[in-house]
């Protein structure tokens, strides 16, 4: 695989950012053994190591990387397949890419569109696009860092989705936490940015069909999210991204921030009497199974209590009473 960026979207002669790809195995022998490590354990750790873990920087840029370049596109990546299974597989990948059961698009911000174009030589061209469009609805002042959006992700389908930035000294400490069961999480200790949580609901009955959570993309089938929607962070999980062990500190300490962001989010919307769905303000502090209690304790330091929303103005709720989940019963 071959990798190649500009920091911007104009067109150029060449990519002048990240262009890399990725060590093979005996290459990554070589560089132990160059810095003093033994033959037996320079192969071990070779064969061991994720490949991905060692870049090597490339210079060269053929002419067909070039024109991606004139045209303006700020990445590439190149990854050949070079056998009959390889292309079958991708075309399979691509499919389940294009027909995911959750939204793709829904916490990537910086994404408008992603277009799918397959074309071979022997059937009619495949074409897909996804799409995404954000809407600032309000911030929420009882919650710094934490605002409320409607995200359309195409096809009718509509979400609210509230984005809050977690103190990152409070993830720090998570990440410490964590370490004596997943070592990996050391080099977390220096997290450049601002860790981010985020949750969506659905602003209709129909549009959620599974839950979910996501690490910036959805996991899989296993990750389930504790509410009729979704909930994204940055979760330390299995090297696929499939699934996440919400016992470790630092996962539960995001899922903890999801649950008090959404008590914030629904507050909020009924407070300021903020025009969305009331089956969405039910979804965000309807949470149920064993995640259920940290929505009873993100009420109650609001001062408030699953009781007190279901007290709240006939005008917000659906045609029906509050569900009795666990963490409302």
């Amino acid at each position: 695989m071959r990798i190649f960026s500009r920091q911007d979207t104009r067109p150029a002669d060449r990519f002048d950012g990240y262009c890399f790809r990725f060590a093979d195995v005996s290459e990554i022998e070589n560089i132990l053994r160059s810095n003093h490590v033994d033959a037996l354990t320079s192969a071990k750790v070779a064969k061991a190591i994720p490949r991905y873990l060692v870049p090597r920087p490339l210079q060269e840029q053929g002419e067909d990387i070039l024109a991606y370049a004139r045209r303006g596109y700020a990445t590439v990546v190149v990854a050949p397949l070079r056998t009959e299974t390889a292309v079958a597989l991708a075309m399979k990948q691509v499919g389940e890419l294009a027909n995911l059961d959750v939204p793709l698009l829904l916490f990537l911000d910086r994404i408008k569109e992603i277009r799918i174009d397959v074309e071979s030589a022997d059937q009619p061209p495949y074409r897909r696009r996804l799409q995404r469009r954000e809407t600032d609805l309000c911030s929420i002042p009882l919650l710094p860092g934490t605002s409320i959006y409607e995200v359309d992700v195409g096809e009718g389908r509509r979400f609210l989705v509230v984005r809050r930035e977690v103190d990152k000294d409070r993830v720090r400490g998570a990440v410490e936490r964590s370490i004596p069961a997943a070592p990996q999480l050391k080099r977390w200790l220096n997290w450049k940015g601002v860790p981010v949580v985020s949750v969506a609901v659905g602003l209709s009955t129909s549009v959620v069909t599974t839950s979910r959570l996501y690490n910036f993309l959805p996991m899989g089938s296993g990750a389930v999210s504790p509410i009729t929607g979704y909930v994204d962070a940055p979760f330390f999980a299995e090297i696929d991204r499939r699934n996440a062990d919400l016992s470790l500190p630092l996962n539960k300490t995001l899922m903890e921030a999801a649950a008090e962001t959404c008590a914030a989010a629904a507050i909020a919307i009924v407070e300021r009497n903020i025009s969305v769905a009331p089956q969405a303000v039910v979804d965000l502090f309807a949470w149920t199974g064993d995640c259920a209690n940290m929505m009873d304790r993100a009420l109650k330091a609001m001062k408030t209590s699953c009781e007190d929303m279901r007290e709240r103005p006939e005008s917000w709720r659906p045609g029906r009473d509050v569900p009795h989940v666990s963490s409302c019963a």
